[in-house]
């Protein structure tokens, strides 16, 4: 809006003088016609200088266009004091006492020298009256022009703005195509260019769950594997060492296999698009993971359950984002509390 709104007034301000002069000019070349006209009406008419329409006829009417004709040389004493060798044409002269006049001087049929003049100040004054009436529609025009363009502009930005907005209340996860409907041909090449970006974003995104996914799978048995052959292999009789590495060995594999847990669920939530979220008991979610937890739990000789007769406190969130939260807290309880312990 800010360089448009410059190249408006910059045109409309190049303009308006251009008008300005070439009116000026104009009315110039219109006032040095009428000299002529004149010059010709005494030629044509015979006309004497003291005739009515002569100067002396003219010089004393408010109206009077101050078109003065005498001729050359001249001896009446109000006449203009001009050379009597004047050439013939068109003259820009300035007199003693009467300042600048523009004298038209012409050869008549009868041999006689005539001289129209007009008083250069009033010619410029009609001349500057007529240039600011040609340039008034300018001045007029340009904050119409100004009002329309911000209209328009706004107007056509407008589903641009509201695409703004709406990309704003996305959630990382909503990667779908934005609307192109009831946007101008300037703009539509840029939205199609976004939605091409975000579908291979969401591509992207796509492979790399997949990826995380597949990796867990992949992982998941061979973990399985290994804590089986751990725990066969804590059955069988070995030094008090050899049995210090099997330890640590067999809470590696665990840990390992917490984390397989952790990167499955994290997959699961990233291939919803839509996850749908509602009222969800919190202390129903702890009861359903006991059955998971609690063997790990028994192992420690830990006591762990739901506080009962409390208050049902509801979350609106997604289920499966609430279990991978709770499994997580409690996990980390049984692994940090010792041994003979109670979690609550």
């Amino acid at each position: 809006m800010l360089w448009i709104s410059v190249a408006i007034l910059l045109a409309a301000a190049l303009a308006g003088r251009y008008s300005y002069l070439s009116a000026f000019d104009e009315a110039h070349e219109l006032q040095d016609d009428v000299l002529r006209q004149v010059a010709d009406t005494f030629d044509r008419h015979h006309l004497k200088a003291s005739d009515p329409g002569s100067d002396a006829s003219a010089r004393d009417r408010d109206d009077a266009p101050r078109v003065l004709a005498q001729f050359l040389p001249s001896t009446d004493a109000g006449a203009l004091p001009l050379p009597a060798d004047l050439r013939t044409g068109m003259h820009t002269l300035k007199l003693r006492e009467r300042g600048a006049f523009r004298v038209f001087v012409k050869q008549l049929a009868s041999g006689e020298r005539l001289a129209v003049a007009q008083d250069a100040g009033f010619r410029d004054d009609i001349a500057r009256d007529n240039a600011k009436r040609t340039v008034m529609p300018f001045l007029l025009l340009a904050p119409l022009l100004l009002l329309l363009v911000a209209v328009l502009v706004r107007r056509i930005f407008r589903p641009v703005a509201r695409l703004a907005q709406e990309i704003e209340g996305r959630s990382e996860r909503e990667l779908h195509p934005m609307p192109d409907a009831g946007l101008s041909a300037e703009i539509r090449p840029f939205v199609t260019a976004i939605n091409r970006l975000l579908g291979r974003v969401s591509a992207s995104m796509q492979a790399q769950q997949r990826f995380v996914a597949d990796a867990a799978h992949e992982l998941r048995s061979p973990l399985t594997a290994m804590s089986l052959q751990a725990e066969r292999l804590a059955g069988s009789e070995m030094s008090a060492e050899a049995a210090a590495r099997l330890h640590t060995l067999r809470q590696g594999i665990d840990r390992g296999r917490r984390l397989l847990e952790q990167l499955l669920s994290l997959a699961r939530a990233q291939a919803v698009a839509d996850i749908r979220r509602e009222p969800v008991s919190v202390p129903q979610a702890f009861r359903d993971l006991l059955e998971d937890l609690m063997p790990l739990a028994e192992a420690k000789g830990i006591d762990l359950g739901v506080v009962e007769g409390q208050a049902e406190v509801r979350a609106t969130v997604a289920e499966a984002d609430l279990q991978t939260l709770l499994r997580n807290l409690v996990d980390n309880a049984i692994r940090y509390t010792p041994a003979g312990g109670r979690i609550d």
